[in-house]
């Protein structure tokens, strides 16, 4: 599944994406104020907890940030935050000065790309050993980074640019949906100014058939995405795939036994008594309730499928 927004002429959305707990938002334009997912308090230390939402600064992408000494694959750091918000906002970050002849107060700042990762890979996280969750999501960012500089290249194929720039934010669940608690899904997004870089140093705005060349890239970053993903776990984790026949995507269709959990423990989140309010313990509750039934009917499925 993936997806695309205009994030408008507003700072606020911009302002709003320069942490990791950002919101998930599949309008297609966005005009009114951001709407904050469910949130929660950190794990005391020590716990062996997982967080519903990174809670590590999003990574830079594109070729365009080393005009400005930035360096892709990095991570966004709060001192750069004025940097990015100067950038989206199609100025320079140290001098103020205007990348772009033309500007006014409509025009668009940037654009929002998600993509989610299959459902059997999300469960493979959630379900798995902590080692095995931890390279779940980091081979997930690796095959995101990949899909960002390939999806860069398709852009500049369409014009005479020379590069994009933006930043890349994590998320392990989606939000909750008519009071319910959030589900696990890896997926990410892909915050990107509305601005590319010709090889001259020329500044202009992503528009006409670049902005349609990036809209109609969305469906092809997306593939592009999950095959990586695919062949990582496949090299480091020896999962086997299948179609799925409803929706025709790879899923995960057998994984050695050994990569799951063997006895129950806290699989997601923190333990509830570490919430701002009964409610939310209560929505964890029903997270763990429902990981739980899930890891124990997996348990005998990857032997089942081995031995099939």
């Amino acid at each position: 599944m993936a997806w695309i927004t205009d994030l408008g002429p507003s700072a606020a959305q911009v302002e709003y994406r320069l942490r990791g707990g950002v919101i998930c938002d599949r309008r297609h334009s966005i005009d009114g104020a951001p709407q904050p997912i469910w949130t929660h308090r950190s794990a005391p230390d020590g716990e062996d907890g997982r967080e519903p939402l990174y809670e590590e600064e999003p990574t830079w992408f594109g070729s365009a940030l080393q005009s400005f000494g930035l360096v892709r694959g990095s991570r966004f750091t709060p001192a750069q935050h004025h940097t990015a918000s100067a950038l989206m906002g199609g100025r320079h970050p140290s001098t103020g000065r205007r990348l772009l002849a033309t500007a006014d107060s409509t025009r668009n700042r940037g654009f929002e790309i998600t993509l989610a990762q299959p459902a059997s890979v999300s469960t493979l996280y959630v379900l798995g050993r902590p080692d095995v969750a931890a390279s779940v999501t980091e081979l997930v960012t690796q095959a995101v980074m990949a899909t960002a500089s390939h999806l860069e290249q398709q852009i500049v194929r369409h014009s005479r640019r020379a590069g994009l720039m933006g930043w890349i934010i994590q998320h392990l669940t989606m939000p909750p949906l008519n009071g319910d608690p959030p589900r696990p899904c890896l997926h990410a997004h892909l915050v990107i100014a509305a601005l590319m870089r010709a090889p001259d140093g020329e500044w202009s705005d992503i528009t006409g058939a670049c902005r349609r060349a990036l809209y109609e890239g969305v469906e092809a970053a997306d593939a592009y995405a999950r095959d990586k993903v695919r062949h990582l776990l496949t090299d480091h984790h020896g999962v086997a795939w299948e179609r799925d026949r409803r929706t025709g995507r790879w899923e995960i269709a057998s994984a050695s036994a050994d990569l799951y959990e063997s006895s129950p423990r806290r699989l997601f989140g923190p333990q509830p008594g570490h919430f701002a309010s009964a409610d939310d313990s209560r929505r964890l509750s029903a997270v763990q309730a429902g990981a739980l039934a899930a890891r124990e009917q997996l348990r005998a499925w990857p032997a089942d499928c081995a031995s099939g």
